[in-house]
C-alpha cells in the first residue's frame, strides 16, 4: 500500500501516516478501513435513496414530501405548502 500513499497527494499520505501512527496500524490497514467506510456509506446512501446534501439539510424536503406538502419554485428557492393550501398547481 506504500505505492498508493506515494502516488496520492501529500495530504492523503499525511492523513494515512498520522492515523496509522495514532492507532498503531499500518498505512494499508488505515487505507483499507477508509475504503471500507466509503463503500459502506455509498451502500447506505443507495439503499435509502438519499444524497449527502439531503442528509446535511436533515432531509427536510423528503419530510415535507412524505407529509403531503408540495413545493412551488420561486426566485428565492422552493416554497412548501400543505396539500390543502388553496393555490393552483400545474399538473
Amino acid at each position: 500500500m506504500k505505492i498508493f500513499a506515494d502516488r496520492g497527494s501529500a495530504e492523503i499520505k499525511e492523513l494515512l501516516d498520522k492515523t496509522a501512527h495514532n492507532t498503531g496500524s499500518t498505512q494499508s490497514q488505515v487505507a483499507e478501513s477508509l475504503i471500507n467506510r466509503a463503500l459502506h456509506y455509498d451502500r447506505m446512501l443507495s439503499a435509502t435513496n438519499t444524497t449527502m446534501d439531503e442528509i446535511r439539510r436533515g432531509n427536510l424536503e423528503g419530510a415535507f414530501w412524505s407529509e403531503g406538502y408540495f413545493s412551488v419554485r420561486s426566485p428565492y428557492g422552493n416554497i412548501w405548502y400543505p396539500r390543502d393550501f388553496p393555490i393552483e398547481r400545474s399538473g
